[in-house]
């Protein structure tokens, strides 16, 4: 029986405020939520509120990745139903599902893990999902890595 639910967690090298605004700051999150190949991502639409949309476009993608908030709790979690165009297999229906991140203090550090619904979903969409997040927040920990200067919190 395959496994319905994609789990991606990782130990982020920053205090739970800071990785809070680099998902919800548009000027941080075009720098680490970016195709694999890390090009600046074009943000079209950014509104964090519910039921706000996020419309972002990848340098050389097919389409769009949006999302539509459904649960915002600040500093600690994020749900949105993403809709991904980005890849051309998707075609005009998309791709995507109900996404929640979650954020955990941990003594300066953060702990974030995305899970979402798979249900349907075929292995290799699994691996792609899990590729795929894994290295967005590997992104993020390298942009929130760098020095103050490079990340102005507001």
């Amino acid at each position: 029986m395959a496994n319905n639910k994609l789990i991606v967690s990782r130990t982020i090298n920053a205090p739970i405020k800071k990785v809070w605004q680099a998902w919800t700051d548009p000027n941080h999150i075009k720098h680490w939520f970016t195709a694999e190949d890390g090009s600046e991502t074009e943000i079209i639409q950014f509104d964090v509120k519910a039921s706000g949309k996020v419309r972002l476009k990848f340098r050389g993608a097919a389409g769009e990745y949006t999302w539509t908030y459904v649960k915002i709790a600040e500093p600690t979690e994020l749900v949105f139903d993403i809709l991904d165009f980005s890849l051309p297999q998707f075609g005009n229906e998309g791709a995507g599902g109900i996404c929640s991140v979650r954020f955990k203090d941990m003594d300066g550090k953060t702990e974030v893990t995305i899970s979402g619904d798979l249900a349907g979903k075929s292995e290799k969409m699994r691996r792609m999902a899990e590729r795929g997040w894994g290295g967005t927040l590997d992104r993020l920990n390298k942009f929130i890595s760098k020095p103050a200067e490079n990340f102005r919190e507001i």
